[in-house]
């Protein structure tokens, strides 16, 4: 609890995390219970692990009841005396003809208790059991008292769900999760810590809410981001049908002499899940890199990793054969055997992965062929509200609020950084907070609905789910008060188990021109889906124009319906519409804006192109002149020496109008932004460069790092003064099919 070391995603720090209890035991006694539920055959397995500290071989036997839980059933009880079949080995005919001269040949002989760690695998039938479901838990319990003789030495309990969870890796399309027999899209939230602090704390009643707010949210599973947790966390998981995923504490890469260790723990991971029907699926490494993170010589390369893997999944299946496994969660080195995983911050890390216009086209990262496929990690800060920053942050995090305040001052947070590639630069607490909450919730629908239209997606976690500190790491969708942020709201729209999509390329329009918009269904119950989908084009509160079509969705799945397609209506301003579609009891809106139609113009503005020359000199003449897209390099523009730098991260597809320039008068914040490329058929970025120079006007902004690796305002066009005229440097591709980029280069034109 540190905000400068400790409240972020990674603090240094060690220690024992879970409660320890000193035990005095009987020399023999039982150290687990492990219920293999095997509801095909309808029955479970009990591995019961028995500890002895006799130097004899001890005859033992079980008492076992089965129970239901949290539900009414019919008790179980048997006793259950431990034996085997005696045989022989191949070839070892003394042995065998002393076994059949003595009658022992496959006779039954008791198993005993030996000195050290014994497993008895004890047979339960279970013929007419409960499944055990997300949407309704039902647990029995598993009551075992251990015998030595007619003495009862130890007893303990364990709770278990009758549920199978198979991934298919046999099929053409390889990779679909079964729960139960059916199909199933895994649909979730990265964690933490704050579920581990539930515990730590002892608030069990806060553990419960935490969980219930995942399902509320219509989330069906938490990744346990690099880390197993407390028993607590999988049990109360268990209880509420939260299914989880569990990842080896492995990132990047792993040391050459820590092969052996990291099986140990891999195998000591799956001793800590496997009881538990919540957890369908573990993992081994998270975000591993190539060439070994470049040390080689230090680190496992992929082949070597991919070994490591093989053995791990020795141990982890000793320890439970039914167990999925997905190798990588978010791979930077592939492929790997299994399930492709890949994380993408296109809308934080811009363009992370994909960019966003291709993610909203339908495209993905390159993967294995024939398999579905997941993505472990989405998100984007959105800063804690108001009054966490207020009552919880250090006093200096909000020095100098009265002049100029910026998130800046907040220990590792980025926002400062990267918010230039998405909404305009802010000055005040309350607008930060606005501005980075709206561009989160805003993106995160974007994103969810796009993996929810992709038929191959069938594992999605957005990063993160609460915070476990105030500012901990804040792509949170909910603060460590558990207040929701937008996104939250966002999320849980866009994870409607049936889900009407609309998707377009293009959000605004001429009034002369007709739209035509994407309309899809995405299931993800266990039944088909089939009905009317209704459409209504809305221009304020008035409706102007609706109509309906026959959707129909295959279970666990995705469809694309009839697009819709409408002419819009003739208007003299700028006019907000809304396209609202309907499903059921599912609704989605598409927000578009419509401008009255222009021609694209021509004037006296002198067109140079790139030539700085022929700009300089038409300039000096009196006239104003274009000079367009220069590439990165040192220009001297009259008296003005120009840097034009490559984007920090990747070409952005926002820049700022808040400049004040006349160009730029009237536009909105987000005019300048996701513009259509009729020549891809999509949204591309609009801006490669950005530029620095003494005297420029700012027109139009963005942000890059400076020298010393700081970000910082940058133009991404500007007008330079030079003689008796002017030249607007513009950095933007201005694509005239979108009605902005047309008003601002008609505006030029006419200068």
């Amino acid at each position: 609890d540190d905000p400068a070391l400790g409240w972020h995603h990674c603090p240094p720090g060690m220690g024992i995390y879970d409660s320890v209890t000193l035990c005095i035991r009987e020399n023999i006694h039982l150290t687990d219970l492990f219920v293999r539920p095997m509801p095909e055959e309808s029955k479970a397995e009990i591995w019961a692990e028995v500890d002895s500290d006799r130097y004899e071989p001890q005859e033992i036997s079980f008492e076992i009841g089965i129970y239901g839980k949290n539900f009414t059933c019919d008790p179980l009880s048997l006793t259950y005396h431990p034996t085997t079949g005696r045989t022989v080995g191949m070839g070892d005919s003394l042995t065998e003809a002393s076994a059949k001269q003595n009658g022992t040949l496959g006779a039954e002989i008791p198993l005993l208790a030996k000195k050290g760690k014994n497993i008895f695998r004890i047979p339960v039938e279970m013929p007419d059991f409960t499944w055990w479901t997300p949407d309704a838990p039902c647990l029995y319990e598993a009551q075992v008292t251990l015998f030595s003789g007619k003495v009862p030495q130890s007893g303990m309990a364990q709770q278990f769900g009758m549920r199978t969870f198979r991934q298919d890796t046999e099929s053409g399309k390889k990779g679909m999760f079964y729960l139960n027999g059916h199909p199933i899209r895994l649909r979730g939230a990265n964690t933490m810590g704050f579920e581990q602090l539930d515990v730590m704390r002892g608030d069990t009643d806060r553990l419960i809410e935490d969980i219930l707010l995942a399902k509320v949210c219509h989330m069906n599973f938490l990744r346990l981001t690099q880390r197993p947790v407390q028993d607590e966390v999988y049990s109360y998981c268990d209880r509420l049908g939260m299914l989880t995923q569990t990842d080896l504490p492995l990132f990047g890469c792993m040391r050459r002499n820590k092969f052996a260790e990291g099986v140990r723990q891999a195998e000591e991971m799956e001793r800590i899940v496997r009881r538990h029907p919540s957890n369908i699926l573990v993992t081994y490494i998270n975000e591993p890199f190539p060439n070994a993170n470049n040390e080689p010589h230090r680190h496992l390369v992929r082949s070597e990793l991919e070994d490591f893997f093989t053995a791990c999944d020795k141990a982890v299946h000793l320890q439970n054969p039914d167990r999925v496994i997905k190798y990588v969660d978010g791979d930077y080195d592939p492929p790997s055997k299994t399930m492709p995983d890949n994380h993408c911050y296109p809308l934080w890390y811009n363009g992370h992965g994909i960019d966003i216009g291709k993610l909203h086209k339908g495209y993905w990262l390159p993967v294995a062929e024939g398999w579905y496929y997941g993505c472990g990690e989405f998100g984007i800060e959105g800063l804690d509200p108001e009054n966490v920053m207020r009552e919880d942050y250090p006093a200096e995090w909000m020095a100098g609020e009265e002049q100029d305040w910026s998130p800046a001052r907040i220990v590792n947070a980025q926002t400062a950084a990267f918010h230039y590639m998405f909404y305009d630069t802010k000055h005040s607490v309350k607008d930060w907070v606005e501005a980075s909450q709206t561009h989160q919730a805003e993106g995160l629908r974007l994103m969810t609905e796009a993996f929810r239209r992709n038929p191959d997606m069938v594992s999605f976690a957005v990063h993160l789910f609460i915070d476990a500190w105030p500012s901990g790491w804040m792509k949170t969708i909910m603060d460590h008060r558990r207040q929701p942020k937008k996104a939250y709201f966002a999320y849980r729209n866009a994870l409607e188990p049936v889900l009407v999509s609309l998707r377009s390329d293009r959000f605004t329009y001429f009034d002369n021109e007709t739209a035509s918009i994407e309309c899809f269904l995405a299931n993800d119950t266990k039944e088909a889906v089939s009905g009317e989908v209704f459409y209504e084009l809305y221009q304020g509160r008035s409706l102007i124009a609706s109509g309906s079509s026959h959707a129909e969705c295959p279970a666990c799945d995705a469809a694309g319906l009839e697009r819709v397609q409408f002419a819009f209506p003739r208007v003299v301003k700028r006019t907000a519409f809304t396209l609202r579609t309907h499903f059921g009891n599912t609704f989605n809106d598409l927000a578009l804006t419509v401008f009255p139609y222009e021609e694209v113009k021509t004037g006296e503005v002198i067109l140079a192109g790139q030539d700085i020359e022929k700009a300089v000199q038409e300039a000096q003449n009196g006239k104003t002149v274009l000079l367009e897209m220069l590439p990165a390099g040192e220009y001297t523009v009259g008296k003005c020496r120009i840097t034009v730098k490559n984007a920090g991260m990747l070409p952005m597809h926002f820049v700022s109008r808040n400049t004040d320039h006349p160009l730029v008068e009237g536009f909105l914040e987000k005019d300048f932004a996701y513009w259509y490329d009729s020549k891809e058929n999509m949204l591309t970025p609009i801006l490669s460069t950005t530029f620095t120079g003494e005297g420029v006007i700012p027109v139009l902004t963005s942000g890059n790092m400076n020298e010393e690796g700081e970000w910082q305002t940058q133009l991404a066009c500007g007008e330079i003064p030079v003689g008796e005229g002017k030249i607007i440097l513009c950095q933007v591709d201005v694509r005239t099919e979108n009605p902005v980029a047309r008003i601002f280069y008609n505006r030029i034109m006419e200068e």
